[in-house]
């Protein structure tokens, strides 16, 4: 029986996620959400290590917790994703492949990065053969068997500040996973089908992240520098007021108070993993035409269901003309008021955020969908 930490630390908030491993269950006991300072990266986007760590000693003591296996979820607008087919081949010459087809697309040397893979989907393919293949070994020689590939690659000084700051807290650092990734492990576990094509939207403080699924696979994803921050800057613009009073209102909007950016957010709870659920946030107006929205509002939200409209045209046409079926809303900007609506009625199509919530309690008062990435990158081993 072994202790775990899971833990990603984001733009404003630094998640954690403790539990106990009884052979081969996880046992989920507490979890945090901690407000990060505006010192906790440097002018270049560097870690400050020193800024983080008491915090994080703190709250790991408030916590119980002294020694633990500790799995970090990654993320950032650095790292890059990319699909590729290649041929199905042993394991040392995957990774050379892996690492040649990285060189491609990667903007600088690729030994600054951490370079991972994982097989998207097999696909078979027939060749034609001298003889037609109407033989028994025309047959063997015509079927040449490739797979698609999701490669990850990820700037070594991220993760390795991020490491450095784990062996400091004294954790066992067990795994490193991306965010993309992680996403994928989680979404596959609970939520994605086969017959439905998922796009995931993650409006986080910094930035917009969209992860699309194609049934059960990873299809494609993009970010966008479009977040709550940016919002908080249009809306003070579009009603003339200062930036302080526009992020004071949003933050309202997303059920926060004014003061949210200081000290610690404390959230608990105690739940096993197999009794995950998803609650459904449906629309008020089920007809569309009937939907109504402060004006000032749709014009803050009409950029962001831009954003999600690109990634659902880029899906339209990439894959002949199949539709997006439901849209999946985690993050903090996630919780801005009417925004789920809003994005449901604009593009006429099922919006759902995901909770996870205890077997005895009917709707969350926490927002468990910020640890979607957390819950993911401690997922990757049986996703």
């Amino acid at each position: 029986m072994g202790k775990f930490i899971a833990m990603e630390i984001g733009t404003e908030l630094t998640k954690i996620l403790y539990g106990i491993d009884k052979k081969g269950e996880l046992n989920i006991r507490d979890y945090r959400m901690i407000q990060n300072t505006e010192k906790l990266f440097n002018p270049d986007g560097e870690l400050n290590i020193n800024e983080i760590q008491p915090l994080l000693k703190n709250t790991l003591k408030d916590m119980g917790v002294r020694r633990a296996d500790c799995y970090l979820t990654v993320g950032g607008q650095s790292g890059i994703v990319r699909l590729r087919e290649m041929p199905m081949v042993r394991l040392k010459e995957m990774k050379d492949i892996v690492r040649f087809e990285a060189e491609q697309f990667l903007p600088y040397n690729a030994d600054a990065f951490y370079i991972d893979f994982r097989i998207n989907k097999l696909i078979e393919k027939v060749e034609g053969t001298l003889d037609g293949g109407e033989t028994e070994k025309g047959k063997e020689n015509a079927e040449a068997q490739t797979v698609e590939a999701m490669i990850v690659a990820a700037p070594k000084e991220l993760i390795d500040d991020q490491i450095e700051l784990v062996n400091k807290l004294k954790l066992n650092i067990k795994r490193v996973d991306y965010y993309t990734d992680a996403i994928y492990c989680y979404f596959k576990k609970y939520i994605l089908e086969e017959e439905k094509n998922v796009l995931v939207v993650d409006l986080g403080a910094a930035g917009m992240k969209l992860t699309m699924f194609n049934g059960t696979k990873y299809f494609a994803s993009i970010s966008s520098e479009l977040g709550v921050n940016a919002l908080i800057e249009r809306y003070s613009e579009q009603n003339n007021i200062p930036k302080l009073e526009s992020r004071n209102y949003l933050l309202k909007l997303m059920g926060r108070p004014d003061d949210a950016a200081s000290g610690l957010m404390y959230n608990r709870m105690d739940i096993l993993r197999e009794k995950l659920q998803f609650v459904s946030l449906n629309a008020k107006n089920q007809n569309t035409l009937e939907f109504d929205i402060d004006s000032k509002l749709e014009l803050l939200y009409e950029p962001v269901a831009y954003e999600v409209g690109k990634m659902m045209e880029f899906f339209k046409t990439r894959q002949f003309g199949m539709t997006v079926d439901e849209l999946y809303l985690i993050g903090g900007g996630t919780n801005l008021k009417q925004l789920l609506e809003f994005l449901k009625y604009y593009h006429n199509i099922e919006v759902l955020k995901v909770d996870c919530i205890t077997p005895d309690a009917d709707v969350p008062e926490q927002d468990y969908s910020l640890m979607v990435p957390v819950i993911g990158g401690l997922l990757k081993g049986g996703c």
